[in-house]
């Protein structure tokens, strides 16, 4: 077994935590694909962007307490605060982890390298997609990464939103599913509704007769230059012309 993986889950299992509850390691519901769909909707981009900027613009500093109680800031960093990744830098670092917890109610990590004091030096944040946990009654949870167990040493798992009796956070994205999907649906289909030219500005119908596609056609482009520049518009009896507008009292 590796520091990091291990062997590979097997298909049986025993009773765990989630088929009890239905909670923890079941990622079929939600993957890449629903996080990237969740943030069309504005006001999820607008949020997780907020609070994902300022948390990565924020400071990360260590400390010494003395025995007064008085804090000291060290004077030379730990690596983790300074550069705890070799692919990515700091603020994308610490980005990456909090919207893994915004979107997802979790961030996985596995622990890359350790200082001489045995702490960690540098962490890389794991899809949480790929991540399953495997929670019983009386055991300590088991971590798998793409189907292959994770040595629980060198997970760093930091839940969001969690409830007693687990160590898995509530998935934002699946507490409110309906809401993104119905807020989805709902600016959908105003895209569409505008695309399509949305309601047309009245109806013009010839009461006498059906007309042909290239009449109706004539007849639509003359009345448009006609009433362009809201000048009168004079026809004979045959012609019915119903606006489609805002009553006046219902305007903004």
């Amino acid at each position: 077994m590796s520091l990091f993986f291990g062997r590979r889950r097997p298909e049986a299992r025993a009773i765990s935590y989630q088929d009890v509850w239905s909670r923890g390691g079941d990622v079929s519901s939600l993957n890449s694909s629903s996080i990237n769909t969740a943030l069309r909707l504005a006001p999820v981009f607008s949020a997780t962007r907020l609070l994902a900027d300022q948390f990565a613009a924020a400071p990360l500093r260590a400390y010494r307490e003395s025995a007064d109680g008085s804090k000291q800031k060290l004077p030379k960093q730990p690596n983790l605060f300074v550069r705890p990744s070799e692919s990515v830098g700091l603020f994308a670092w610490k980005y990456q982890a909090i919207t893994s917890c915004l979107l997802r109610g979790n961030t996985y990590g596995v622990i890359t390298s350790l200082d001489a004091n045995g702490w960690p030096s540098a962490i890389t944040w794991l899809n949480p997609d790929k991540v399953e946990v495997v929670e019983s009654l009386r055991m300590p949870p088991e971590y798998y990464y793409d189907g292959r167990e994770m040595d629980p040493r060198s997970v760093v798992h930091i839940p969001g939103y969690v409830v007693a009796g687990s160590v898995v956070g509530l998935s934002p994205l699946a507490a409110f599913k309906v809401n993104i999907e119905t807020g989805l649906r709902a600016q959908d289909f105003g895209n569409d509704w505008f695309k399509n030219g949305a309601v047309p500005g009245g109806i013009l119908r010839n009461t006498a007769q059906t007309v042909s596609a290239e009449t109706a056609a004539v007849a639509r482009d003359r009345f448009k230059a006609a009433t362009r520049g809201r000048e009168l518009f004079v026809t004979g009896s045959d012609w019915d012309y119903n606006a489609l507008s805002v009553p006046a009292d219902e305007a903004p």
